[in-house]
């Protein structure tokens, strides 16, 4: 029994370490601060826009695609791309809502389908466009309680000015920023899609830590399905003007 109750004893006391650990990395995790952004030796260094609106944040991700395309053409594609064009973000979106559309609390992912991409972010999500520089730089924030499933009680925003100046605990800051970088010698841009959420409390923090364990794979993945879809796009439409220059030349 005394063997038997020591290996008892030791199993828990692993487990419990095993744990103690796992919290304290988690932790030092969503404390730490967010990386400086990224900007290759070869690529035209500048300001990011996001800083200015969401300089810090306990929860960020990061995606980027090559485009070989003009800057007008990139971002027409953001302002023109479907769920459509993304069948896999488009499931996974559904997953991501069905709670809500259990209880019919949201639109339908199918319903919002052929709308493009941009104008739900505007009219669904509670988002709104902080600022912009054309063919170069658009952030969108928005605030809610993005933790809770059923209910993120999105914050109707103005202006920018009212997402900077909301200090409310419990919520949570959301700011998005598309941004185009020249590459050196490429004749195209490196499109970039940052996101970065603050929470306004510890709790808020803390609500969003466990929510943000769930979607950050998905979250990864349709952000990076999304600047595949662009970049389809864009270089597409690239191709066909280039095509019709050439024949009526």
């Amino acid at each position: 029994m005394n063997a038997r109750s020591n290996t008892h004893d030791l199993r828990r006391n692993f487990v419990a370490a095993a744990l103690t650990a796992g919290e304290l990395s988690i932790v030092y995790w969503y404390q730490r601060p967010i990386p400086p952004a990224f900007v290759d030796d070869d690529l035209q260094e500048g300001y990011h826009l996001l800083d200015l609106y969401l300089p810090e944040a306990e929860f960020a991700g990061e995606v980027s695609t090559n485009i070989h395309a003009p800057a007008s053409a990139i971002f027409a594609a953001l302002q023109k791309v479907t769920l459509d064009d993304m069948p896999i973000a488009k499931w996974l979106g559904t997953l991501r809502y069905l709670p809500g559309l259990l209880t019919s609390k949201t639109v339908p992912v199918k319903t919002v389908a052929a709308e493009s991409f941009w104008q739900s972010l505007l009219t669904e999500g509670g988002n709104i466009v902080l600022d912009e520089e054309p063919d170069r730089d658009v952030v969108i924030g928005a605030i809610g309680k993005f933790h809770n499933l059923l209910d993120q009680q999105v914050v109707h925003l103005a202006n920018a000015n009212d997402f900077i100046n909301f200090n409310q605990p419990d919520y949570q800051k959301l700011a998005m920023g598309f941004r185009l970088i020249p590459l050196a010698d490429h004749g195209g841009y490196r499109l970039t899609l940052t996101h970065r959420t603050h929470a306004l409390s510890p709790q808020a923090r803390w609500k969003f830590a466990l929510y943000w364990i769930g979607i950050k794979p998905g979250g990864n993945l349709i952000s990076w399905l999304l600047l595949r879809a662009i970049k389809s796009i864009a270089e597409k439409a690239t191709s066909s003007v280039a095509i019709q220059d050439h024949h009526s030349s």
